[in-house]
C-alpha cells in the first residue's frame, strides 16, 4: 500500500497561541533533512482541512530526484491503522463484536485453542508472537503467484503457542493484525483490497494516485533508506529478505 504523504510527530506544530509558526516548523524541517533523512513529507491536519504541508530533500539520491508532495511513499504497518478502521466499522455495523472470540469467524486451525478475542488482537493482547523474518513479506511482482492462505498457516504451524494468556499484557504481533484482515474478508465478504478502497479510501475522497495497494507511478515513488551506520541497517537481512535491499548509496 502507498501513500502520498506521512504524518511525523516531530514538534508541536502551529500552537494555538501562535508560540509555534510555519515559518519555525519549515525552518526545523530543512534542517533535519540531510543531517537525518535524505528526504521527507510533513502535513498536519484537523478534522475539516490541511493546515501546514511540507515537502523537501530527495526521494531519489542517486538520480537527485526531489522528494515533493506529490511523492508516493510505502504504507507498510500503517495501514494497521486502515485494518482496525475497518474492524470498528463492521463493530458498529452490528457484523461482529469486539469480545467476539475470534475462532467464530476463523478457520479452528488458526489458534482456535486460545480464547483470542478481536479486541485482544486490534490492542495487541493476544499472546500471538510477532515472528522475525517477515518470511512472507514478497515482492509486488510476486503478488500473483502469493498463497496469503498457505503462507498464514505455515506462519501459524511454526508459532504455535502464545507467548502469554490473552488479554494479559501488550505485545506487538503482525499476525494479530493478518487474521484480522482475514476477519475483514470473512465478514465482508470482500478481499481486504476491495474493502478498505470502498469503505475507507473513497469516503476519504483519495485518488487511487494518492493511496492505493500498487504504485501508481513509480517514476513518482520514494526510494527508502538507512544510515548507513545505524542499527536498523545492521539488523535489516534479520528482518526481511535481502531482496528487499539495494547496495549503498551515500
Amino acid at each position: 500500500m502507498t501513500n502520498i504523504s506521512i504524518l511525523i510527530a516531530l514538534l508541536p506544530v502551529l500552537a494555538a497561541d501562535g508560540s509555534v509558526t510555519s515559518h519555525e516548523v519549515t525552518r526545523f524541517l530543512a534542517q533535519y533533512i540531510g543531517s537525518e533523512v535524505p528526504g521527507l513529507q510533513y502535513t498536519v491536519v484537523d478534522a475539516k482541512e490541511i493546515l501546514f504541508e511540507f515537502a523537501g530533500g530527495f526521494a531519489d539520491i542517486q538520480n537527485q530526484k526531489t522528494m515533493t508532495l506529490d511523492t508516493t511513499l510505502m504504507a507498510y504497518s500503517m495501514t494497521k491503522t486502515y485494518t482496525a478502521i475497518a474492524i470498528l466499522q463492521l463493530a458498529e455495523q452490528g457484523k461482529i463484536r469486539l469480545d467476539d472470540p475470534m475462532v467464530r469467524y476463523l478457520p479452528s486451525h488458526l489458534y482456535g485453542g486460545h480464547r483470542i478475542t478481536i479486541r485482544h488482537l486490534l490492542t495487541h493482547t493476544s499472546g500471538l508472537r510477532n515472528p522475525i523474518p517477515l518470511r512472507w513479506v514478497h515482492l509486488a511482482e510476486q503478488s500473483a503467484g502469493f498463497d496469503e492462505d498457505a503462507a498464514l498457516a505455515q506462519v501459524v504451524a511454526e508459532n504455535p503457542k502464545l507467548s502469554f494468556e490473552p488479554g494479559r499484557k501488550y505485545a506487538y504481533s503482525n499476525i494479530g493484525y493478518w487474521l484480522l484482515g482475514k476477519i475483514v474478508e470473512r465478514v465482508s465478504g470482500q478481499s481486504y483490497d476491495d474493502y478498505v478502497r470502498t469503505n475507507i479510501i473513497s469516503p476519504l475522497g483519495l485518488s487511487p494516485l494518492e493511496m492505493n495497494f500498487v504504485i501508481p507511478d513509480p517514476a513518482r515513488h520514494a526510494n527508502g533508506y538507512l544510515a548507513k551506520y545505524s542499527l536498523m541497517n545492521l539488523l535489516k537481512g534479520f528482518v526481511t529478505d535481502s531482496k528487499f535491499w539495494g547496495g549503498v548509496r551515500r
